[in-house]
């Protein structure tokens, strides 16, 4: 489950970048009917290759400014509303905290955006609403800002830059704030909705961060107050802020090395009524108990698309998961082992210190079930190295 709080902050950003193409393709042509490019070009063919990059100059001008507003808001919003930072992405960029330090990486792996912070303790008092809203006011006011520019200069290519990201900025800003759940991750109009529905569901919501930010700096789901963790007697569990405490309950149970009581608690669940990454990400769960309880019922859950579709991401928590069930039903001890290593020296790469040690001891947590339950299928110890 820290897998969907960490998308929680993920942009897709495929709509502003085809929308920035479609305005630069028709910038471009306007540019040529109104023959404002220059009369005399740097050099030949200049003009058809600017005519040729203008619409990826848009584009890429209107979604990397986009993104990195978008996040910012959330973050100025969040430390305005008493949040403490984190860690900031963007692309393949991280700023993130450690031992009181900000700290800079580059990452092999590529997200558009995130913003983590750490939540104040009263989730009655954590600004809910204007955390939300902080990606969308960050859009609306450059949007603004760029409104104001396009009537200040004098250059017409200058402009039509400046309408692009204008345009894509609002863009932006209309999409995160329609209530939706289609998308690959809950919009911030979404998260508001859902949050007000109930005390229970805003509760959810501030575990959500507040787990994130003790899982990061190394803390065990085992660890967790299972008594906090659990959802209210009664709560609406088709409320996927409140669905997470289920799914987090069940990863306590695992943690603490009881896959059938952790299958059991998310049989509470009903994963088709969820948005697509929460039931994608259960599914994963489901599976990834189900490897050491039932096999026949793993084999299921693996052939659907959308398990499929989330072991092929990247990210160590999926391709780990995607190594043992290798190993555990289709018997490649070999070369799941070898692909346990690998991912052991990527999980080096996270930004956390805390993520990383938490990944290594679940990597050796795995190999000790592995050889628990099927030290029969083993010729040789896994190699720890």
């Amino acid at each position: 489950m820290d897998d969907i709080v960490k998308r929680k902050k993920k942009r897709s950003g495929f709509l502003p970048i085809i929308v920035g193409i479609i305005i630069g393709t028709v910038v471009g042509v306007l540019i040529s009917v109104f023959d404002i490019l220059p009369e005399e070009p740097l050099f030949p063919g200049a003009n058809i290759g600017l005519l040729i990059a203008f619409p990826f100059i848009v584009a890429a001008a209107g979604a990397l400014s986009g993104v990195l507003i978008h996040e910012l808001g959330h973050l100025v919003f969040g430390l305005l509303t008493g949040y403490k930072f984190l860690s900031f992405r963007l692309y393949s960029m991280i700023w993130f905290k450690e031992g009181g330090r900000i700290r800079f990486k580059l990452s092999k792996s590529f997200l558009l955006g995130q913003c983590l912070m750490e939540p104040v303790k009263d989730y009655k008092q954590s600004g809910f609403v204007l955390y939300n809203l902080g990606g969308v006011i960050g859009n609306l006011f450059l949007a603004g800002v760029m409104w104001v520019l396009i009537f200040i200069v004098n250059s017409l290519m200058a402009q039509f830059i400046i309408g692009g990201v204008l345009f894509l900025n609002f863009v932006f800003a209309i999409t995160n704030a329609i209530p939706t759940t289609s998308a690959e991750a809950p919009t911030d109009g979404a998260n508001i909705r859902e949050g007000l529905k109930s005390k229970e569901a805003l509760r959810a919501f501030h575990l959500q961060l507040a787990v994130n930010h003790e899982v990061a700096a190394g803390k065990r789901y085992r660890e967790l107050d299972i008594d906090s963790i659990k959802p209210k007697e009664g709560a609406d569990l088709s409320n996927y802020l409140i669905a997470y405490l289920v799914a987090l309950e069940a990863e306590y149970w695992g943690d603490s090395g009881d896959p059938q009581k952790a299958l059991e608690t998310l049989g509470k669940l009903d994963a088709e009524e969820l948005p697509a990454v929460y039931r994608q990400n259960i599914l994963v769960s489901r599976l990834q108990y189900s490897m050491f309880t039932d096999i026949n019922a793993a084999r299921e859950l693996y052939e659907r698309d959308d398990v499929k579709a989330a072991l092929k991401k990247s990210v160590p928590e999926m391709q780990i998961i995607k190594a043992v069930y290798e190993m555990v039903v289709l018997g490649n001890v070999d070369d799941s082992r070898a692909r346990l290593s690998k991912i052991r020296k990527k999980a080096n790469d996270l930004p956390s210190k805390g993520e990383r040690i938490m990944m290594d001891e679940y990597i050796n947590q795995l190999e000790i079930t592995f050889e628990k339950f099927f030290v029969k299928n083993i010729k040789k110890p896994i190699d720890k190295s």
